[in-house]
């Protein structure tokens, strides 16, 4: 009778798993079956540029600068909020982007316009290289190739649903019970992992919305008018090793004269801490270029690429919070220009 009595809980977690995936399956036909499914393979990059041709619609647009030669597909279908999206091949990962679905919007056409035109300068007409090197940096940010890594809140987990370019992908929303049996192992020993995902397309939450809008300049946002879409995981299988995966560390400086600058920097997320504190060298020698007399400035950090550890050692502050010699002036007044 004992061993009946201390099994119960075993028992009750079963018939709630039993439970749970009768309930999905049947969810999943009855979408399956009025056309609100979405199944996608990351196998072939091209899918992810499909995937947000699915939920950005008219606001849908791809770069030659990053995507030449790209054929998209006309007939994808518009995914709405509370569709099934099923992504195979789909590499997880905690560096989500900073602006997702930016690199395949409508955004990116005054960036590419930009580029273009100071390669020219720097090309045709013998201009300074270090406008298009000022250019560059700033671009990785604007066009949404920055990622984050960002804590988990409320028992969930924000982690990345990607190709081999964390940029490309979306961020997944995972509850905590499935991020311990299924993911924090691969996580722990190879920082990503590859695996087929069942989900639900979603607002995110409020909590995390604030938190990391918080994160990015006022500024941006007002660029950024994508929808907040997040995938909401339902079921993952056929997990595996994953391919290697590139995110990009970041940082923001700014001066209270000379306005703000960004500085990025790609690492290979398999690699672990060592692949990023290598990104994190460059950004942090890219800071000291600022302050040498070079350039001579008082930079200071405004931003940081990474919740669970501080890579730039410096205490950081945010100018739109707290308003130091006047530099929420000077950003807003350098904003003007975009």
């Amino acid at each position: 009778m004992l061993d009946f009595i201390w099994n119960i809980p075993t028992v009750i977690d079963i018939v709630s798993k039993i439970r749970n995936y009768f309930n999905w399956e049947i969810e999943k036909a009855e979408k399956k079956r009025k056309g609100y499914f979405h199944e996608f393979d990351f196998i072939n990059p091209i899918d992810s540029a499909n995937i947000w041709k699915g939920i950005l619609g008219k606001d849908f647009y791809l770069s030659d600068n990053y995507w030449k030669g790209w054929k998209i597909a006309d007939n994808i279908k518009k995914i709405y909020p509370g569709d099934v999206v099923c992504v195979n091949n789909a590499i997880l990962s905690r560096w989500i982007p900073v602006l997702p679905g930016q690199i395949f919007s409508k955004a990116i056409k005054s960036l590419d316009k930009e580029s273009k035109r100071l390669d020219r300068y720097v090309e045709d007409e013998d201009g300074e290289v270090e406008a298009k090197m000022l250019f560059d940096t700033e671009y990785k940010f604007k066009s949404g190739v920055a990622s984050i890594r960002v804590l988990s809140r409320n028992n969930r987990h924000l982690l990345c649903c990607s190709t081999p370019f964390t940029f490309t992908g979306l961020p997944i929303l995972i509850d905590d019970k499935t991020y311990k049996s299924k993911i924090l192992e691969a996580e722990r020993y190879q920082n990503c992992l590859q695996a087929d995902l069942e989900c639900i397309l979603t607002e995110i939450p409020s909590e995390w919305n604030k938190d990391l809008i918080r994160l990015v300049p006022e500024q941006f946002l007002k660029q950024y008018t994508l929808p907040r879409y997040y995938l909401e995981l339902k079921n993952i299988s056929k997990q595996i090793e994953a391919p290697q995966c590139i995110a990009a560390a970041w940082s923001g400086f700014v001066n209270s004269s000379m306005g703000e600058t960004f500085k990025s920097s790609h690492f290979i997320i398999n690699n672990g801490d060592e692949s990023i504190k290598d990104a994190s060298e460059k950004v942090i020698s890219y800071i000291n270029l600022l302050r040498s007399s070079l350039i001579g400035g008082n930079w200071k950090t405004i931003f940081n690429f990474d919740e669970l550890k501080r890579w730039i050692p410096e205490k950081t502050f945010n100018p739109l919070d707290h308003d130091i010699n006047g530099v929420t002036k000077a950003i807003k007044e350098y904003y003007k220009n975009f």
